[in-house]
């Protein structure tokens, strides 16, 4: 299974931004795309990245979908914050669109959105199917989600705040482990305890005698160690 992420637009990008210039959508979409890697990756699922992060250039939509098509990425997921008017405004909320008609994209959304909506405590815009570049061009199931909006002021302070950038890359991780049907794990969780057997094999008086076993169970291929009993 291999995920392609998608962190829409870059430095270079104009426009998208906040009216007040506090925060520039590219540094949104970068900093989940890499905690989605991060947390996709330690569940066990493949990523790559459809550009350059580091780089200042914004990457055209075409060879974005070429980097996923030419990968044979099963999964296209692209990460944006969303704008509206030309003064801050109350429009607000979150939303995902697909390709139209695609049972999967559908399949997907769906399970993005039910973590999303219940993670972020934002407006349910629902799944839309717009005409999309990246959802159309791409030859596996793909979807575009809008965390909220940089154009509202009260949405725009969340987008800027780490732990919610965080709540959106693992509101996207479960949605997608969900889809694949893969159970979350959470970060902290401890692996359950082992249970050990150990088996002795020998006791001497003579030390001597227990250094030849030793020598031999090694030449044998097992580990031995020697503990002394008072």
């Amino acid at each position: 299974m291999l995920v392609c992420i998608d962190a829409g637009h870059a430095e270079s990008t104009a426009g998208k931004r906040s009216f007040d210039g506090t925060l520039r959508e590219y540094e949104f979409n970068r900093a989940v795309a890499k905690r989605l890697k991060y947390h996709l990756e330690r569940h066990g699922i493949k990523t790559i990245y459809s550009c350059d992060l580091e780089t200042s250039k914004d990457i055209s939509l075409s060879t974005r979908c070429k980097t996923a098509n030419n990968a044979k990425a099963d999964l296209f997921i692209s990460i944006h914050a969303n704008a509206y008017g030309t003064t801050w405004n109350s429009a607000n909320g979150w939303e995902i669109f697909i390709y139209k008609g695609s049972a999967e994209g559908k399949k997907l959304a769906e399970e993005i959105r039910k973590e999303s909506i219940a993670l972020l405590k934002l407006k349910d815009r629902g799944i839309k199917t717009d005409s999309l570049y990246v959802t159309n061009h791409t030859k596996m199931t793909a979807v575009l989600v809008e965390h909220g909006f940089y154009t509202n002021k009260e949405e725009c302070a969340k987008l800027k705040d780490t732990a919610f950038r965080e709540k959106c890359a693992i509101a996207d991780a479960k949605g997608i482990l969900s889809y694949l049907g893969i159970a979350w794990k959470d970060e902290n969780a401890t692996e359950p305890k082992k249970t050990i057997y150990k088996v002795q094999c020998g006791a001497f008086v003579n030390k001597q005698n227990a250094e030849t076993l030793k020598a031999e169970l090694k030449a044998a291929g097992y580990e031995a160690t020697i503990v002394k009993v008072q």
